[in-house]
C-alpha cells in the first residue's frame, strides 16, 4: 500500500509540474535554441551593402534569408543574400544577380530611439528590432528604424509564418491597373503620409474586403490628418490599387494599450496599424497583431513626408 501511495504521489507531482507555466525567459531560450529564420526584400542601402561585404555594388534590392541559431552562450547567425537591380513591373531582382553569404555571432540588447523596452538583435555593426514574434526591422546606427520607399520596406518576416504566395498562374499584370492618387498633402494639418507595397490576400481579409484570387500585391498611400493646434487625430484618406479612383475616408484614433506596447492606430471602418516609430506603420489584424508578409513584400508602410 505504501508503495502504491508513493507511486500516486509521484504521478501527481509529475502532472502538476507539467501544467506549470513556462517562464518567459525559458521560453525565449528554448526558441533561440530551436532557431529562427527571417526572409524579405529590402532596398540596398550603403549600410546594408557594407554589412554584406559588398561596398559600392551596383544594387537596388537585397533579398534576405537571415537565420539565428544557438542560445546566449553559442549564438550564431548566417545570412544568405542576393543583390541586384529591379526589373520593371515585376517583384524581385533582375536576372543579373550576385549572391553573398556572411555569418558571425549575434547578441541581444534593449531599446531603440523611440522605444526603450524594444528587443534588439545585434549582428555586429547591424541591428534589427523585433516588432512582434514574427517580424524584425533593420535599424540605423542611431537605433531609429530604417525608412523604406514606395516599393520596399526594411522588415523581414519569419519564414515559418509567411503569407502564402499567390499561384503564379493566377497572377495578372496588376501594375497595368490604373488608379488615381490625390496630390500629396502637406502642412500642419498632416500627421503623416505613409506609402508602400504589401501582399494582397492577408490585408484584404483583415479589412474584410473581397479581392480576386490573382491579387498578389497592393500599392498604398495612407494620409493621416490632425488638428493643427492640438495635434489630436482627425481624419484619414486611404488610396491605392484596391480603390481604382475612389478612396476610403473617415476618422482615426491612436492608443497604447499597455506600457511598452506599440501604439495602435485604427481607421474607422477600414484598417488597423501598429506604429513601430514615427516613420513606420505595419498593417495589423483587428486585435493589433502585425500581419506577416512574404519573401517579396512586408505589411509595412513608410513615411513619405513630415508635416
Amino acid at each position: 500500500m505504501s508503495s502504491l501511495r508513493a507511486a500516486v504521489s509521484a504521478f501527481i507531482v509529475f502532472v502538476a509540474a507539467s501544467e506549470l507555466p513556462v517562464p518567459a525567459s525559458a521560453a525565449a531560450n528554448r526558441q533561440e535554441r530551436t532557431g529562427e529564420t527571417f526572409v524579405g526584400t529590402t532596398p540596398a542601402t550603403p549600410e546594408l551593402l557594407q554589412f554584406l561585404g559588398a561596398v559600392g555594388a551596383n544594387a537596388e534590392l537585397i533579398e534576405w534569408k537571415l537565420s539565428l541559431q544557438g542560445n546566449r552562450s553559442t549564438a550564431r547567425y548566417t545570412v544568405s543574400a542576393t543583390i541586384g537591380l529591379t526589373q520593371a513591373n515585376m517583384p524581385g531582382i533582375s536576372r543579373e544577380k550576385r549572391h553573398l553569404d556572411v555569418g558571425g555571432s549575434w547578441s541581444t540588447a534593449k531599446g531603440t530611439r523611440s522605444n526603450a523596452m524594444a528587443d534588439v538583435i545585434v549582428l555586429g555593426n547591424l541591428s534589427f528590432v523585433r516588432l512582434g514574434p514574427s517580424i524584425i526591422h533593420a535599424l540605423n546606427q542611431d537605433r531609429s528604424l530604417m525608412t523604406g520607399n514606395g516599393g520596399w520596406s526594411f522588415s523581414l518576416n519569419r519564414s515559418d509564418r509567411l503569407e502564402p504566395l499567390v499561384d503564379p498562374t493566377l497572377v495578372t499584370q496588376q501594375s497595368s491597373v490604373s488608379y488615381t492618387i490625390s496630390p500629396l498633402s502637406t502642412g500642419p494639418s498632416v500627421y503623416g503620409v505613409f506609402e508602400g507595397r504589401t501582399p494582397c490576400q492577408g490585408v484584404a481579409r483583415a479589412m474584410r474586403m473581397t479581392v480576386d484570387p490573382s491579387c498578389a500585391k497592393v500599392k498604398w498611400r495612407v494620409t493621416l490628418y490632425q488638428d493643427p493646434q492640438t495635434r489630436t487625430p482627425s481624419s484619414y484618406k486611404v488610396e491605392g490599387s484596391l480603390y481604382r479612383g475612389a478612396k476610403s475616408e473617415g476618422r482615426w484614433t491612436i492608443a497604447q494599450n499597455q506600457p511598452g506596447a506599440l501604439p495602435v492606430i485604427r481607421l474607422e471602418s477600414s484598417a488597423t496599424f501598429v506604429q513601430a516609430d514615427d516613420d513606420v506603420l505595419l498593417f495589423a489584424d483587428r486585435q493589433g497583431n502585425p500581419l506577416v508578409g512574404n519573401a517579396s513584400f512586408s505589411y509595412t508602410l513608410d513615411r513619405r513626408t513630415r508635416p
